[in-house]
């Protein structure tokens, strides 16, 4: 039973930090920050809060609606910047194909994977859209390793707040 109380204060403790890294993301959106910064920011935060190891925004080449890069990385994504990958392969391919969020549980098994060593460790992988106009413009891409996590719906709304906030950057 004292389990049960503690788990719902570390929830309720979590939910309301995750509420104030949000607010202050919106508070830097409105006061005109630097826009990449603004991202870097976001994805740092969307990392600490999801409790995820790694994580990167990959967005749309110019003049090239089937390619996009990746822009900003954290953790093992970090050696990917400038990465380049077409809009219908991995995770990216999956979120522009369906428009929605993609968890992958153990990329490490999964059939469509971009055949990378760098990658060999990771397990779980959260991938959300990023729009603009009704068309999606990039995807966040939020990774862990070693162990798979479970991607509660909690976790792909939080994860769709997040992308929502870079979407608006």
């Amino acid at each position: 039973m004292n389990r049960d109380k503690t788990k719902k204060t570390t929830e309720r403790g979590n939910r309301r930090s995750h509420l104030r890294a949000l607010q202050a993301l919106a508070v830097k959106l409105l006061s005109a920050v630097d826009p990449e910064q603004l991202l870097q920011e976001i994805l740092l935060e969307a990392t600490h809060v999801m409790g995820a190891e790694h994580a990167s925004i990959a967005i749309l080449k110019e003049n090239d609606d089937t390619t996009m890069y990746v822009r900003y990385g954290l953790g093992i994504h970090a050696s990917q910047i400038r990465f380049q990958i077409k809009t219908y392969e991995g995770a990216i391919g999956e979120v522009c194909r369906t428009g929605e969020i993609y968890i992958i549980d153990d990329y490490r098994t999964w059939k469509n994977r971009i055949q990378d060593s760098r990658m060999d460790q990771m397990t779980t992988s959260a991938s959300a859209p990023l729009t603009a106009s009704g068309k999606i413009v990039g995807v966040l891409q939020l990774s862990w390793q070693n162990e798979p996590i479970l991607f509660s719906e909690n976790s792909r709304t939080i994860l769709r707040q997040y992308s929502q906030l870079a979407s608006i950057a």
